[in-house]
C-alpha cells in the first residue's frame, strides 16, 4: 500500500500559517489610520534614536545642499557633494548595515546625475573585486564545513601544545593556505 499523503479534510480545521514579513502587522482600523500609517511607525520603532537622526540629517542635508549653488563651472559638483554627505551620514550614523551603505553609490550618482551608471558600476564590479569576493567566498565554504577547525587540530595533534610548537604550527598553517588563497582570505580564516 503506497502512502499518498493525509486524507482530503484533514487540515481544514488548522489556522493559516501566517507570513513572518506579515506577523507584526494587527487589527489596522480603517477610519483611525491608514495602513501605511501604520507600516511607516512600525518600521520607524525598528529603528535606534541615533539611526533615526541619521535619517533625518542626511535627507536634511541633501536638500539643502542640492539647492546651494557652489560651483558654477563644474554644474554637478553639487549633486556630488550632497550625494557624498548623505552616504557619509549613512555610514557614521548607521542608518543602514554598512555593507548596504557602501552599495549606495551605484544607486545614489546616477539618480542624482553625478555619474552614469555604467561608469559607477565599473568603478565598482572590476575583476579585482570579483578576485577578492570570490576568495571569501571560498573561507566561508571552508568556515561552513568546519574544516579549518579539523586542519588546525590536525596541527596541534602533531606538533603539541607548547607555544613555541603551537607559533611555528600557526605559521606553517599560514604558509601553507596563502599558496592556495589570497593572504587577505587566509588572515580572515585565521
Amino acid at each position: 500500500m503506497s502512502d499518498s499523503g493525509p486524507p482530503p479534510g484533514a487540515y481544514d480545521d488548522m489556522p493559516a500559517p501566517v507570513p513572518p514579513a506579515f506577523a507584526k502587522v494587527t487589527d489596522i482600523n480603517a477610519e483611525s489610520s491608514p495602513v501605511v500609517a501604520s507600516g511607516c511607525k512600525e518600521w520607524l520603532d525598528d529603528f535606534k534614536t541615533s539611526q533615526k537622526v541619521g535619517i533625518v540629517l542626511a535627507f536634511l542635508v541633501l536638500i539643502i545642499l542640492l539647492f546651494i549653488e557652489i560651483s558654477e563651472e563644474h554644474p554637478k559638483a553639487n549633486e556630488a557633494l550632497a550625494c557624498s554627505l548623505f552616504l557619509t551620514i549613512f555610514w557614521v550614523f548607521e542608518v543602514i548595515p554598512v555593507a548596504m551603505t557602501s552599495i549606495l553609490p551605484v544607486i545614489v550618482f546616477p539618480l542624482a546625475g553625478v555619474t552614469s551608471g555604467r561608469d559607477t558600476a565599473s568603478r565598482y564590479y572590476n575583476f579585482i573585486q570579483f578576485l577578492f569576493i570570490g576568495a571569501f567566498l571560498v573561507v566561508v565554504a571552508i568556515e561552513e564545513v568546519q574544516a579549518h577547525k579539523r586542519f588546525a587540530l590536525t596541527v596541534v595533534s602533531y606538533i603539541g601544545v607548547k607555544p613555541m610548537r603551537i607559533l611555528a604550527g600557526l605559521m606553517a598553517v599560514s604558509f601553507i593556505l596563502s599558496m592556495f588563497a589570497s593572504n587577505t582570505s587566509t588572515t580572515i580564516l585565521l
